[in-house]
C-alpha cells in the first residue's frame, strides 16, 4: 500500500493537487480552530494580493497576476506541503510571493495552509473579510 501511494505521489501531474485516496500527513491538524486562524493570517498577510476568496489580483508593476488559490489547479504543487513550502520559502523572482518564514510560525503557516485549502473545496468559497 505504501508504495503504491509513493507511485501515485510521484507520477500525479504537477499542479493538480494529491491523487485521490492518498493521505496527507500534516504536522498541525486541520481542525476548525486552525481554520480561523488561518484565516485570520490570511486576511492580514495574504488578502492584499490574493483577493478575499482567494481568486489573485491584478499583479504589481506589471507582474504576474497573483495565484488563483481558489480553482483546482495548483501552479506550484498542490499538496499541503506544497503549499506550505511556498508560503514559508516564497516564490521568486518572477513570482512576487515573498517568504514568510520570518513572519510566522511553523503552526501560523500550516493554518494558512489549512484555510487556502478550504477555498478551492468549497462551491462558493470562504472568504477572508
Amino acid at each position: 500500500m505504501a508504495a503504491a501511494a509513493a507511485f501515485a505521489i510521484a507520477t500525479a501531474t504537477p499542479g493538480a493537487g494529491p491523487p485521490a485516496g492518498v493521505a496527507q500527513v500534516t504536522p498541525v491538524p486541520a481542525t476548525p480552530e486552525t481554520v480561523v486562524a488561518g484565516a485570520e493570517l490570511y486576511r492580514k498577510y495574504c488578502r492584499e494580493c490574493h483577493g478575499p476568496a482567494g481568486a489573485g489580483g491584478i499583479g504589481d508593476e506589471g507582474g504576474p497576476r497573483p495565484a488563483d488559490l481558489s480553482d483546482a489547479r495548483w501552479d506550484h504543487g498542490g499538496t499541503d506541503a506544497d503549499i506550505a513550502t511556498v508560503i514559508r520559502d516564497g516564490l521568486g523572482p518572477d513570482y512576487y510571493m515573498p517568504r514568510f518564514k520570518d513572519r510566522l510560525s511553523e503552526v501560523d503557516i500550516w493554518s494558512v495552509v489549512h484555510f487556502v485549502q478550504t477555498l478551492a473545496k468549497t462551491g462558493a468559497p470562504q472568504t477572508a473579510q
